[in-house]
């Protein structure tokens, strides 16, 4: 699972196609991993969630006002509230790509229902403001 994590993590590095063609998949590995595992792991799956939404906030074409949601919750994602949520220890979580000898060992407490109904709230969100584009929009409008 960390080796697939991980890979995903890498390939949703400044890639909206696939950010998008894959959203509600991603929006499923969000979903079942977050805070759960290891430090590694609880940090890829953050990052990865934080690599999906700016790929799609710097590529993708969004209509403003949903640019402007989605700059809100990409910023949202890096305060101390989302990763507590995810598991992660302060307010940065800088150990996607750094394992310390101790991080296999790393407990964390079961994430609440009402710590995941908030992450999936804002999965939601999402997936609501990338679900309809400018151009698909400007399209049935003049119809």
């Amino acid at each position: 699972m960390a080796v697939l994590l991980r890979l995903c993590l890498t390939l949703s590095f400044d890639n909206w196609q696939l950010s998008h063609q894959y959203l509600p998949e991603i929006m499923y590995i969000v979903t079942v991993t977050v805070a759960c595992g290891p430090a590694v792991i609880r940090s890829s799956t953050h990052a990865f969630l934080v690599n999906t939404v700016q790929s799609l906030l710097t590529h993708f074409p969004l209509l403003l006002f949903d640019r402007q949601k989605l700059e809100v919750i990409l910023s949202d994602l890096s305060t101390a509230k989302y990763t507590l949520l995810f598991g992660l220890q302060g307010s940065t979580p800088d150990t996607a790509f750094s394992a310390s000898a101790n991080s296999a060992n790393d407990a964390v407490d079961a994430l609440s229902i009402s710590g995941l109904e908030t992450i999936i709230s804002l999965l939601i969100q999402i997936t609501t403001l990338t679900a309809s584009t400018g151009i698909f929009s400007a399209k049935f409008e003049l119809i």
